[in-house]
Formats: C-alpha cells, sequence, structure tokens
C-alpha cells in the first residue's frame, strides 16, 4: 500500500521529523569521542592522510591503499585531514605508514594523533547519520510516515550499530549504505516504481562497494527479487518485464559509474586494481592470521554457527521478539504488512541478512562486526513487527466507532495502550548500549549473558 498526498503528509512536519531523527542518530555518536581508540583506526588514519596526499598531488596511482576498498572512509577522512591540518600535505614527508605516521606527528605535528582521530571521526559519524535518516523516505514510500518515523529510530539506537559507527572504520559507514541501497530499491520495485528511488539506490550501493567488497552481496539479493518480481508480474498478466530489466541495467550502470568516478586509480589501471581486489579477498577468505576462540576452542575458522551465535550475544532482546512478531504479523497479513508489497519489501529485507550472512560464513575469516549490515534490515524488520504489535495492542482497547475511523482514514492508530508500549520498548532498546556509554562496544545482549 502506497503512501498518497490524502494521507497527510506535510513539508513542515517532514522537516521536523527528520531534524529529530537527525539528532537521534547523530548525538549518541557523536559524543565522547575522545574517550576511546580501537585497533584498527590508526590504520585509517595514516590511509586517509596518504589518499589526502595523493588527491592534493594528482597522484591518482596512490589513491590505492588497500583492498578492502575503503574509499569512502578515506574520502571523509581527507575532509577531516582537509578541515583540521590543511597544511599537511606540505610539510609530510610523503606516503607514510601508520606507526610512522604517529612518530612524525610527535615531533612535527600540531596535533596529537587522537586529536586527528576525533577530526576525522566526526565526518564518519556526520555521514552515518545523514544515511541512517535518509532510509526515512523509503520506509515512507513503503509502510507510512509512523513506521518509517520508528523503524529509522530504532535501527539508529542499536547497541552494536552505535559502537561501530563511532570509529574511524569501514564496517559501521558500510551497514548504513547497504541499508539505504537495500530500503531504496525496493520502495523502486514495490512503491510504484519511481525513478528517483532506483537512482539513489544506484547511489548508495556504488558508495557501498568503494566502502568495503561484502557490500557485492547486495547485487545477488537484488537480482533474486527482480525474477521474483517478474514471475509475480508475469502471473499478474503485467507487460512491463522488459522496462524493469531496462531499469535495472541502470541500477547496475550507476553504481558501476559511481564506484570508478570516486576512486581516482580506476581511471589509471582499473582491470588491475579489480584483479587485485579478487585475489586479496580470496586470501582473507582463507583465514585469520592470528586465531578465533568460539565455543571454548582455539580455531582458524569458527564455522557456520559463528554468525548466529555473533547475531544473539549482540542483538538485543527487542530485536529478537520484533522479528518473532513481523512473523505473526506477516503470516497474519495484518497492519503494517498487511499488503502484498509490504510483505514482499520485508521478505527482501529478510532475505538479504541470510544471503550476507551465508557469504561471509563462507570465508574462514571471521568477526562479529562483519555481520552488522544484517543488523540493520533485521532492526527495520523487528520495529515493523512491533508496531503490528502495539497496533494490535491499541485495537483491543479502542472503541468500535474508532475503529471504523480508522479505517476509513486508511491508517492504524495505536491507540494509548500502543504508544506506551513503543515508548517503553524503544527506550529499553536504545538504554541498553546508552548505558555502556562512552564504551559501547562492551555491550552484550543480556539474554545471551544470562544463557552463558
Amino acid at each position: 500500500m502506497v503512501e498518497t498526498k490524502s494521507n497527510g503528509r506535510h513539508p513542515g512536519r517532514t522537516l521536523l521529523i527528520l531534524g529529530l531523527l537527525f539528532l537521534a542518530a547523530w548525538l549518541p555518536r557523536a559524543l565522547t569521542l575522545d574517550e576511546f581508540v580501537t585497533p584498527d583506526e590508526r590504520k585509517w588514519l595514516a590511509r586517509s592522510a596518504n589518499f589526502y596526499l595523493a588527491l592534493s598531488e594528482a597522484d591518482f596511482d596512490a589513491t590505492y591503499q588497500t583492498e578492502h576498498p575503503g574509499v569512502t572512509v578515506m574520502w571523509l577522512g581527507a575532509l577531516g585531514w582537509r578541515s583540521t591540518y590543511p597544511e599537511y600535505v606540505t610539510q609530510t614527508p610523503g606516503q607514510i605508514a601508520d606507526v610512522q605516521l604517529e612518530e612524525w606527528l610527535a615531533v612535527n605535528g600540531r596535533f596529537s594523533p587522537l586529536e586527528l582521530l576525533v577530526a576525522l571521526r566526526r565526518w564518519v559519524v556526520l555521514a552515518i547519520a545523514i544515511a541512517i535518516v535518509a532510509g526515512f523516505f523509503p520506509l515512507r514510500r513503503l509502510f507510512g510516515e509512523l513506521a518509517a518515523t520508528l523503524a529509522v529510530l530504532y535501527l539508529a539506537w542499536d547497541p552494536f550499530f552505535v559502537a561501530l559507527s563511532r570509529q574511524l572504520h569501514l564496517d559501521g559507514l558500510l551497514a548504513s549504505l547497504i541499508c539505504l541501497a537495500l530500503l531504496t530499491f525496493l520502495a523502486w520495485l514495490y512503491g510504484g516504481g519511481q525513478k528517483r528511488y532506483l537512482i539513489a539506490s544506484g547511489l548508495a550501493t556504488g558508495l557501498a562497494l568503494l566502502t568495503k567488497t561484502p557490500a557485492v552481496f547486495v547485487l545477488p539479493t537484488t537480482g533474486l527479487l527482480l525474477l521474483i518480481e517478474t514471475s509475480r508480474r508475469r502471473r499478474a498478466g503485467r507487460n512491463d518485464l522488459l522496462a524493469l530489466f531496462g531499469s535495472y541495467a541502470i541500477w547496475l550502470a550507476i553504481a558501476g559509474a559511481l564506484f570508478f568516478l570516486l576512486w581516482p586509480v580506476m581511471w589509471r589501471n582499473a582491470p588491475d586494481v579489480l584483479r587485485t581486489i579478487v585475489e586479496m579477498m580470496t586470501v582473507h577468505g582463507q583465514g585469520h592470521e592470528l586465531p578465533n576462540y568460539f565455543r571454548g576452542e582455539v580455531t582458524y575458522d569458527p564455522g557456520l554457527l559463528f554468525y548466529p551465535v555473533a547475531f544473539f550475544f549482540r542483538t538485543t532482546p527487542m530485536t529478537l521478539f520484533g522479528l518473532l512478531a513481523a512473523l505473526v504479523w506477516g503470516w497474519r497479513r495484518r497492519w503494517p504488512l498487511d499488503t502484498a508489497d509490504r510483505r514482499f519489501s520485508t521478505f527482501g529485507l529478510a532475505l538479504f541478512a541470510l544471503i550476507f550472512t551465508l557469504g561471509m560464513a563462507l570465508g574462514a575469516k571471521k568477526f562479529d562486526r562483519y555481520l552488522l549490515p544484517a543488523f540493520l534490515v533485521l532492526d527495520v524488520v523487528a520495529a515493523l513487527g512491533w508496531l503490528g504489535l502495539a497496533s494490535w495492542l491499541g485495537s483491543r482497547l479502542r472503541s468500535e466507532r474508532d475503529q471504523q475511523q480508522a479505517q476509513e482514514q486508511n491508517v492504524a492508530p495505536l491507540g494509548s495502550a500502543g504508544v506506551v508500549l513503543l515508548i517503553a520498548l524503544f527506550l529499553a532498546h536504545g538504554w541498553l548500549g546508552i548505558c555502556h556509554a562512552p564504551y559501547y562496544l562492551t555491550y552484550y545482549n543480556p539474554l545471551a549473558v544470562a544463557v552463558v
């Protein structure tokens, strides 16, 4: 069911919602950024410095710093260097490793490595907050304003997501971009075929691929969804299948073009760069340099159970129950999963989570943070499940007249009981992480802790 102008959409209210959502997403990530450091960030501080230097000297080959490829993080990092320490490019001895950078800053720099790290983190946090809030538009197209607002707020406050999106690192930005790419693709496929969502999805997909190679799992997901939708439309007698595949080709072209345009080394030697990425990802997939500890054993490959266990330990109890509720409302075809398009959209999110988890499980090298993109799309599904439960609770306590009015207005008002339930739920979901601030990475699911 597509939201229309009759739903009472007002620009002023939309701006207010976006502003509040931005604050909710940005504040937990932006505060106390100088209170912690994680191991890999020193590498990205140096890589961003090298990227900034390469851009300033038009040394396009030097914009290749790693096979991840981490280009979006380095662009944001370069903005951090440019806004904080612009003269670095005239003083630096050249392309430099992380330890060397710290030693050079100690002798020659105006800022400490921590001060620069915080400056660069702020740009990453800003980009992630914008990507989170941008998800409001495709979600509103698919599920309406209320569901969009609550879903964005819910995923923004995911404790594990907050922890990983406060760093000069890849995973928080990758998850944000993948989630936005999927939501906008679904809004195009199931929300009326508007080209703006197709273009936005292509751009977000290109940025995600520039961030980290696991973004490639967006491609088989969207391809499968397109085939399913093709079969569905054929059964319905629709004759727009050629246009559907043509639009998908445009989507692929947009993603590929952005990947090429924003990474200068691709202008010089694209085939070799792509070949190197594939070769290095194959090496990474063969295992860790150092072993993992999983289920009481030291191992180089934790196996297929690692990511389900990691999800259980890093998610919240509210998400687990929300996913169960979404399954129930989808099966019963109840609001907000009352229409086929909404159910297919929710299925698309769950399908990506499954494909991504299985794909990441094939490699021997595993970290819980690698699964973050699946967390975000499942957060959206869980939020829809809780919204349906709140609506059901409200309907049980509403008068017959109120229910009739709701049906006429094509909305599902929650009632006071539903509102109370959602407020308590969202505060608890967010508080589980906030109470660990500023060391959000110390959060673990209370249910998992109890089991252990």
